[in-house]
């Protein structure tokens, strides 16, 4: 796999990066994710870490901009390690 820095996020999550922070940060606050500034500490807490490249959707949506952070887990390979993944995936390529 290539390294971090020839695989940097999506054009996407750069011309929005305030927003998708916002959002991240949102998310941390919400509880579904964790952070810190050690990564042993945070791979004591979850295993492995896997970088997965972001991008931003956004959209107005009755008058306000609505934005959805999305994590690409497919390239990083972090959907084929989970059995129920690879099933919903071939699931939805043949439907």
């Amino acid at each position: 796999m290539a390294p971090l820095r020839e695989r940097p996020n999506y054009s996407s999550y750069f011309e929005h990066q305030d927003k998708v922070e916002q959002e991240l940060v949102k998310d941390l606050e919400r509880g579904y994710m964790v952070w810190s500034t050690s990564r042993a500490e945070l791979e004591a807490q979850v295993g492995p870490l896997v970088l997965s490249r972001m991008a931003a959707l956004v959209a107005e949506k009755g008058g306000k901009l609505k934005v959805r952070v999305m994590h690409d887990l497919r390239r990083s390979g972090v959907n084929a390690a989970f059995p129920l993944c690879r099933q919903r995936t071939q699931h939805y390529a043949t439907s």
